[in-house]
Order: C-alpha cells, then structure tokens, then sequence
C-alpha cells in the first residue's frame, strides 16, 4: 500500500475512532451539553487545522477531536492564527477570532483549551495586567479578556519555557535539536500560509530565561478565570516521535534546577505544570531555580504522550498503544462542563475515572467538588 493511501486511511479510521468513543460516553452526558460555554482549541506553534494534498487530508491537527466533541453534543471549535509569532502577537489574533466566535453564537463566555504555545497565548489574552511593558521581545500587554473566558486548561504548556532555546548559543547540540524540530515545523507552516517562517525569531518568547524573568511576573492570573493544566510523560523514548527523540533526551540530561528532567520531548512536567506537583510525581520531583510554582492551577494530570501525541498529531512511528486522545478531550469535555457533576479523574493512557480529583498539591478537593460543597452547605 503506498503512503498516500497509508494516509488517506487515517481521517476516517479516527473517525470511526471517535464515534465508538462518543457513543461509549453519550449515556453519561447531561440533558443539554450545548449549554455549556463553547470551547475553543488554540494550537501551538506551527499550528493549522488540517493540511490537504489535491483533496486528501492529510494531517488535522486536532485529529478528530472537535469532531468527537460536537458529536457528543458540545461546540468546538478550531480557530487559527500565525504558525509563528510572538505571543504578543498571536494573543491580539486569538483575541479577534474569538470574539467573532463569541458575537456569532451570542454567548457572554468561552472555555479555551490551549496546547503549547497556545497556552503562554492563552494566559496572556485573559491577563488583567493590560499596560505595556518593555522586554527583551519587545512591547507586551495582556488583553483583558477574562471577562469572557470561564475556564482555561493548558496542555503541553510551557510555563517555565524551554532551557534547550537559552542553550542554542553555548551548546552545538541544542542547536541542532532545535533546528531539526522548527525546521520541520517551518516546513509544514510553508505549507499552511504558502510563505517563509521565521521560526527561530518567534522560537524566542519561549526560553526559560523570558519567560521566568519577564513574561511569568508580568502576566498574572484572571482570579475570574478557573485554569487547569496537564503535562505530557511518556517516560521513554519509545514512545517518543522521531523528531523529538534527541530534545526528549536532551532535557533528561539536565538537573530539574537547570530547567530540565521528565518531559514530552519539548516541555518538561514542572513546566507544563506550572510548578505544581502530581499524582505519582517522584520523591526527587523539582522546579527550576528562579521558577515559582502557581498554585492557582489546578492539576489534571500527566499523560504518555510526547508534546505531538497529545493531541493526536500521528507523527509517532510506531503509533503509542499507550494513550487515547479521543478519550482524554471527551473526558476533559465532561470535566469542563459545568451541567455534569460527576467526579472525574484523569489516567496516564488518556482514560478517565470516576472518583474525586483532588489538588494533589494542597489536598483540596476538585473546583466541581469544592463548587457542589459549598452548594449543599
């Protein structure tokens, strides 16, 4: 079978992935899930919705999961803005894609559900702080846009940046990694927009130095906004994509206080995180010197997943066994729905379980739970 047919098969086979998902979970749905807030999926760097060759599609992003979503009865949806800018930039494009999204549905507010570099966007367009500052990127302001966002959860984020981009000068080995990793994502976004990306200028905002230093102090939390966050940990590297098997090593290699340890092949757990621990974290679990953890975030969880699988992106050879994406969205969907009340817990292969999730940092019970509580007091 050649390799365009290889992928021909993938839309659909995930398709029918995604219905067997929906239907196993429509019987625990609530009466109306279109009253939940929509939700909407903000991408990485390199981003896109889908890449088609003469009428095939090839690659979605997402990779079924809007899908499995709107099935299940929920609005999702699946804006894009520049494959590569600076999240000053991007914040002020998701900002206006959003609102269009908001006004056509006539709805006052919106989940967002941000992976990679979609999440440093994510904060800065809910963030309060709305003056300008100077940085080292250049003029910064968050976007005051809380009052329109219910709920964040971050996926694969990188709170504390990426040491791997601080190192790119000093170390010939960082450089190379990173330039197999934005190489091949300036290639697909080539494809998506046509033109040249400047994917190592926009790389830039997510260094650890940046982003502990200048965007982390400044860009403060909405305390009108509930935020959520989960980590990729695929705890070995054959679970790893080709193209992230070298950072994946990489940032293994460098002590935790230095900005490295357990990660998903471009972030590392503290970082996507936000500094927070975890439900099996390791007794020698630590957050980069200088980093501050944010207790506001609540932890959902890790997954074995590396940063592309995620999501579902099938750039994993051979596919990981290990993690359901279809699953992981449709529970986090469930989980996010302020009509369903039943406790919830997320497993490393994407499942959910039904028991309270607890703040596994400070021992309190799950928003959902503390919510239902504080109800029946």
């Amino acid at each position: 079978m050649s390799m365009l047919k290889n992928f021909q098969m993938i839309p659909s086979a995930l398709g029918a992935a995604a219905l067997n998902v929906s239907r196993s979970i429509m019987s625990t749905l609530p009466e109306n899930p279109s009253a939940c807030p929509p939700i909407i999926f903000m991408h990485g760097f390199a981003g896109f919705n889908e890449i088609d060759v003469f009428g095939i599609k090839l690659l979605e992003y997402w990779n079924g999961i809007p899908e499995l979503l709107n099935q299940m009865g929920y609005q999702a949806f699946t804006p894009q803005v520049t494959p590569f800018n600076s999240p000053q930039v991007r914040a002020e494009q998701w900002k206006i894609q959003i609102e269009a999204i908001r006004k056509k549905l006539n709805v006052d507010r919106v989940m967002l559900v941000a992976h990679s570099q979609g999440a440093i966007d994510a904060r800065l367009l809910v963030c309060p702080n709305t003056e300008y500052v100077s940085t080292s990127l250049g003029p910064l302001n968050g976007k005051g846009y809380g009052e329109h966002v219910s709920k964040v959860v971050t996926v694969g984020g990188p709170h504390f940046g990426n040491v791997t981009v601080d190192l790119v000068d000093k170390d010939p080995k960082a450089e190379k990694i990173l330039n197999d990793i934005f190489g091949l994502a300036d290639l697909i976004a080539r494809g998506i927009t046509g033109k040249k990306q400047d994917a190592t200028a926009a790389i830039g905002a997510l260094g650890q130095k940046f982003m502990l230093e200048e965007f982390n102090p400044y860009c403060v939390d909405d305390p009108n906004v509930e935020y959520f966050c989960m980590a990729g940990n695929p705890k070995t590297e054959k679970l790893v994509s080709p193209i992230l098997k070298d950072s994946f090593q990489e940032l293994y290699e460098i002590p935790q206080s230095d900005g490295g340890g357990a990660n998903d092949g471009f972030v590392t757990v503290p970082s996507a995180l936000f500094g927070n621990s975890y439900r099996g974290a390791p007794a020698d679990y630590a957050i980069p010197d200088g980093a501050e953890a944010n207790s506001n975030w609540t932890v959902l969880g890790t997954v074995m997943a590396d940063h592309v699988v995620e999501v579902g992106l099938p750039l994993d050879f051979p596919p990981n066994k290990y993690y359901d994406h279809l699953a992981c969205f449709g529970g986090l969907a469930q989980l996010l729905d302020p009509f369903y009340m039943a406790e919830m817990q997320l497993k490393d292969n994407g499942q959910w379980v039904r028991e309270a999730m607890q703040d596994v940092q400070h021992g309190k019970p799950a928003p959902k739970a503390r919510a239902k509580a504080k109800a029946e007091a």
